[in-house]
């Protein structure tokens, strides 16, 4: 089945908090971009109240599964002017962005100054009109940014099935539109998803995202603007590589599962980090977010690695990357 993909452009209307590793004291840390798998959380969740009369949790689960497939979000990173600002680690230490020979767009403490802000709030007694002991907590904030990134699909025109309980039908894979038949009613993929919320502290109103450009790519699509390439043309999945032969060697623009060998261990430049999140909990029948995924070992964004020799790379559920042999 052929893959298309779009890169897309959102504009972030508030805050964005992406919760990340361990509490400092009273803050909660953020990332400094929006994974994959927070993006398919907002978009799940936006194509489901398209089709819901009323609420339905089996729904959500099922328009997961059908999201998870069919439409693979990559990792969304902040743009400055013309740069994108991804995690970038080099011999000169860690940076955002590429100016190319080793050169950051922006230093790490450069980034925090521009893009990173905190929100502070606390409970109040109603008794005393002062602030509730232990109540006092700060969380940090993506500031209000337009990010970009990717989306992969591979529905096509024609295309229908009853796949994972949902009857669906497509109806245009255009290079601006992705119409499609869901238990009879008719969603068009990017205007569904034009306003999206991700992230922590939504009550709060952080993490609103809106759409404000698709553009269709090419078979081989340069992510981010780096040396780093996905194919799409013949192949059953995106397989990712790398223009040219840089001495760096790969780049990882996404979390890369090494769960599975394919890279040789050798000279990386970057960080490991066990991946986990909440799930949907089945066995039990508890719901959205009840159960604690399978860990997984993951190079974090930014790392550079080799592979080992017949190893190969490609986009995987969340935009994961994942090693093929």
């Amino acid at each position: 089945m052929p893959w298309k993909c779009y890169e897309l452009e959102y504009k972030a209307k508030s805050g964005i908090h992406i919760g990340y590793g361990t509490q400092l004291g009273i803050v909660s840390r953020t990332r400094y971009y929006i994974p994959g798998k927070t993006i398919w959380g907002a978009v799940t969740a936006a194509l489901s109240r398209r089709i819901m009369g009323n609420y339905d949790a089996e729904i959500y689960r099922k328009m997961g599964e059908f999201v998870k497939h069919h439409l693979i979000f990559g990792y969304f990173y902040p743009v400055k002017g013309a740069d994108v600002l991804y995690p970038n680690y080099t011999e000169e230490g860690f940076g955002f962005g590429n100016k190319g020979g080793g050169e950051f767009v922006m230093t790490k403490e450069e980034f925090e100054k521009e893009f990173i802000s905190s929100y502070i709030s606390t409970a109040l007694d109603k008794n005393s009109m002062t602030a509730e002991e232990g109540s006092l907590h700060e969380f940090e904030l993506i500031s209000p940014v337009e990010s970009v990134g990717y989306l992969f699909t591979n529905l096509e025109k024609g295309q229908g099935s009853a796949t994972y309980g949902l009857p669906i039908f497509v109806k245009e894979v255009s290079n601006d539109e992705i119409r499609v038949e869901i238990k009879g009613k008719e969603v068009e993929v990017f205007e569904a998803i034009r306003e999206i919320q991700v992230g922590g502290e939504r009550i709060y109103g952080f993490g609103e995202l809106e759409l404000t450009g698709i553009e269709e790519k090419e078979d081989m699509v340069s992510l981010y603007g780096s040396e780093m390439v996905v194919n799409l043309k013949g192949t059953s999945t995106p397989i990712i590589s790398v223009s040219g032969e840089p001495d760096s060697g790969y780049l990882s623009l996404a979390h890369v599962n090494i769960q599975n060998q394919g890279f040789t261990g050798i000279g990386i430049r970057g960080d490991i980090e066990p991946l986990v999140g909440r799930e949907w909990d089945d066995e039990r029948g508890k719901g959205a977010g009840q159960k604690i995924s399978d860990v997984k070992i993951c190079l974090t964004p930014g790392t550079r690695f080799s592979l080992e020799r017949g190893a190969g790379l490609r986009v995987g559920d969340f935009g994961i990357w994942e090693f093929l042999r």
